[in-house]
């Protein structure tokens, strides 16, 4: 039987408080994003709602995957790789002039594990 992350602290309400918040930052990612969606019919000029998009889902992977029980820094990592996943799939298309850094997400990803540890202490 494996122990999760979570089940080893003391007290984790402080860490579902900070989850609460992380999770709340990631739709207000999501959203934002997909305002930058054209709308039907429209041309997409550049890749701007990818920014959003790829840091939101890589802080909704990193929240998940804390929920599974692994520790912050597996998540992290985990989330990273998501996230760049999704500018790695932007970037494959050749018809887009405009391209993603695949760890635009890692410093708020970061952000986020460190914001987790903090409350767990």
């Amino acid at each position: 039987m494996t122990v999760k992350w979570l089940d080893t602290l003391t007290d984790p309400e402080p860490v579902f408080a900070v989850m609460r918040q992380l999770r709340e930052k990631a739709d207000r990612l999501l959203v934002e994003s997909r305002a930058c969606l054209p709308r039907f019919g429209e041309v997409a000029i550049g890749g701007a709602h990818m920014d959003g998009l790829m840091r939101g889902e890589g802080l909704c992977k990193f929240l998940h995957e804390l929920s599974k029980g692994l520790t912050p820094q597996c998540a992290a990592e985990s989330a990273k790789a998501e996230a760049a996943l999704y500018a790695n799939n932007w970037n494959k298309r050749a018809s887009y002039h405009v391209q993603r850094w695949p760890h635009g997400a890692d410093a708020l990803i970061d952000d986020a594990m460190r914001a987790i540890l903090t409350s767990a202490k």
